[in-house]
């Protein structure tokens, strides 16, 4: 700042600069003009100045008063009886206008407490009774004019007497009362009214005394007797009561007498007692009791507090059924809700109002675990867990049939009779399956003729026309992987008298009983089985067929589904290198080992400093070895972590980068834009009784004001 006619400039601000984008310079002689101008100041130093056009004249500026009235102060301001009444009200005006308080159609309370400042005015009145209902005059004045405003306040209580009590008919055994109704309804309408009477005592006495007894057993004016908080915040219960004399005030929870604490307390005073709930937790809970005694009797009031979070878990979570392809899940809902309905439950796979769900399309052969958690209107409760379990029938292969016997036969057929097995697997047997075998009698043969005179001998061949025996040797599974795997056998050594035509290939999963063709008509010894599913356990048989027949089995050892490798190791050195207030550049390295199988793409995930959970950067797998992570809030510190994927699926994370703050990087500022003159004002200080000059400079920033740690000096 520099005066018009001088050629200094004089720092206005603390060396240290400031960081709003206004400032009151103070310190201006009266009628003096000034210029002024600004630089904007980060961690690389100052940067160029830009000067106010033209010049400022300090002279006073007046402005009629104003009064600002919060919407709740333009309804009518309902307060209950022993409670504090508290009117805040936003006021402004040039010079500083003079408040002053006052109430139609009578005073305001002695009990009163009124607070001005330059800026807003506060009427105060603690434990409120009836006679403070009435409507409420701010008026607001100074030198440019006035204002006023009016709040309409309604005192909660109990009513007056009623008014104008007459006796019209009186009779030995009857009178007739009459009367008007009380002037203060206690702010709620009249809902009846209690007549009582006393008779007078009848004794000789010269003259009649009449003895009052002021004692009164106490009243409690609840209004209501449910009170709810949100976990985390504060709860008073302000109990109102009357009783002479002053009763004793314990106070109960759950049956229990309430043990104080640092964060429970109680207050009481003559006309109330306040229980006090720190930090609202699920612990304060529950049914509460206050009980006032007196020497002239004793009431309670049972009192019910809520305080709402999000639930606790379900309950009792069942696998009420497990097959090869679906799971059946129940459960039961949460011991605590939250102080909310429940709304609903969160499962694996999809959200239930209902507590029970059907999970379908599993694989079979591979090894689950389920979770479930219920939610409210104030968040998701901690997941309840299953155990892991296996998707597989909930039975096995029957026993073999027991005491098989032939109980009849005959050259053309046998009758065969045998018991069922003495286990059938969990599951009804559905029916048997019976096989034959005949007697391979191929071969040479020797015949021998012998008498008195001499032997002789004669070699006969006899060939046995049959169906064929079966393949010779193991069955071989080789190139076995997840969807796929080679067979291969030999020719059987009996093939029944007949050229082999062709095999008959099948397949079976060891969860099953039946078995699926694959070839009908085979005519290598090798062959290739497609389709497996990944996990599954399986077996495989294979048979010669001739013009006789088809042949018996060859039947393959148990073999599982999966590939030859394994799943790859994490990445390694995940760091971010360069950062701005909306995105991120995350670059990491290949990781040791592929497990086998080449790396097809990489996903990343970012977590920010007070989550919980992890989110997905890339929808789609990324083959770089960097990834710009976008749609970040700025000043929000996030850390990222990355997997890597191959045939075999994804890797275990790699360990996280360091948590990096979202701004943008810091350069030397340009110069402020467009600074403006808003404000100049005269004012004395009570200290050394001289006119200052005071002025306001607003400053239109641009792309700097993003900074957190920009600040502006104003010089001379």
């Amino acid at each position: 700042m520099k005066q018009t006619a001088e050629d200094e400039w004089i720092t206005c601000t603390p060396t240290t600069g400031i960081e709003k984008t206004n400032y009151i310079v103070t310190g201006l002689r009266e009628n003096a003009e000034y210029h002024f101008r600004i630089r904007a100041i980060n961690t690389s130093g100052p940067g160029e100045h830009v000067d106010l056009p033209g010049s400022v004249k300090a002279v006073e500026k007046l402005e009629a008063p104003e009064i600002e009235l919060d919407t709740a102060l333009r309804k009518i301001v309902n307060v209950r009886a022993c409670s504090t009444l508290r009117l805040f009200v936003n006021i402004k005006g040039k010079p500083e206008p003079e408040i002053k308080w006052t109430k139609e159609e009578g005073t305001i309370s002695k009990r009163a407490q009124i607070e001005v400042t330059s800026s807003n005015t506060e009427l105060l009145i603690e434990n409120v009774n009836r006679n403070d209902t009435g409507k409420y005059v701010l008026t607001a004045t100074n030198f440019s004019g006035s204002k006023s405003a009016f709040i309409n306040v309604r005192v909660l209580d109990s009513p007056s007497a009623p008014t104008n009590l007459e006796v019209k008919d009186i009779k030995r055994d009857s009178v007739v009362l009459s009367w008007e109704p009380p002037l203060i309804d206690g702010g709620a309408k009249i809902l009846h009214y209690i007549i009582e009477k006393r008779e007078e005592a009848r004794k000789s006495l010269l003259t009649p005394v009449t003895i009052k007894d002021t004692s009164a057993g106490p009243i409690i004016a609840l209004l209501s007797n449910t009170f709810s908080v949100k976990a985390g915040n504060d709860l008073k219960i302000d109990v109102p009561f009357k009783a002479v004399p002053v009763p004793t005030v314990v106070w109960k929870k759950d049956g229990n007498i309430l043990k104080e604490t640092s964060r429970v307390n109680v207050h009481t005073s003559d006309t109330s007692s306040q229980l006090i709930l720190k930090d609202g937790t699920k612990m304060d809970v529950g049914h509460y009791e206050v009980t006032l005694t007196n020497s002239a009797g004793n009431t309670s009031a049972e009192i019910i507090v809520n305080v709402f979070e999000r639930p606790g878990p379900p309950s009792e979570l069942n696998l009420d059924e497990v097959s090869a392809d679906f799971v059946s899940l129940s459960w039961g809902p949460p011991f605590y809700n939250g102080g909310s309905q429940i709304t609903n439950y969160v499962t694996v796979s999809a959200t239930v109002a209902r507590t029970n769900i059907k999970i379908c399309r599993l694989t079979q052969g591979v090894e689950y675990q389920f979770c479930v958690a219920a939610e409210n209107r104030y968040g998701t409760s901690q997941y309840i867990e299953t155990e892991p379990v296996v998707a597989q029938y909930p039975f096995n292969p029957p026993g073999s049939p027991t005491n098989v016997r032939v109980v009849q036969a005959s050259k053309s057929a046998v009758v065969v009779a045998w018991c069922k097995p003495d286990n059938d697997g969990g599951s009804c047997i559905t029916g048997y399956h019976i096989e034959k075998c005949v007697r391979k009698d191929s071969g040479q043969y020797t015949l021998t003729l012998q008498n008195t005179a001499g032997s002789t001998s004669k070699i006969i061949t006899c060939k046995v026309l049959d169906r064929p025996g079966p393949p010779a040797g193991a069955l071989g599974v080789s190139g076995l992987s997840a969807e796929k795997c080679t067979l291969s056998w030999g020719p059987p050594h009996e093939d029944g008298g007949a050229e082999i035509m062709h095999y008959i290939v099948e397949k079976c999963e060891t969860s099953r009983v039946a078995w699926t063709l694959v070839y009908s008509d085979m005519m290598a010894t090798t062959c290739k089985i497609t389709k497996l599913l990944k996990g599954n356990e399986y077996l495989f048989r294979v048979r010669a067929v001739n013009k006789y027949g088809e042949g018996e089995n060859l039947e393959s050892e148990p073999v599982r589904a999966t590939d030859p490798f394994t799943l790859p190791s994490p990445p390694m050195d995940v760091e971010v290198t360069s950062a701005t207030s909306e995105a991120m550049t995350v670059c990491w390295k290949r990781p040791t080992s592929d497990g086998g199988s080449r790396i097809c793409g990489y996903v990343v995930e970012k977590r920010e400093k007070q989550g919980v959970r992890w989110v997905r950067v890339n929808k789609k797998p990324v083959y770089d070895l960097r990834v710009k992570a976008t749609g970040l809030h700025e000043g929000c510190e996030y850390e990222f972590r990355v997997f890597a994927e191959n045939a075999a699926g994804l890797s275990e994370p790699s360990l996280p980068c360091p948590l990096t703050l979202a701004e943008d990087p810091k350069f030397l500022p340009s110069p402020p834009a467009k600074p403006t003159i808003v404000d100049s004002t005269r004012f004395n200080t009570e200290a050394e009784f001289f006119p200052l000059q005071t002025l306001t400079l607003h400053l239109l920033s641009k792309t700097y004001l993003k900074e957190k740690d920009d600040v502006y000096s104003l010089l001379f």
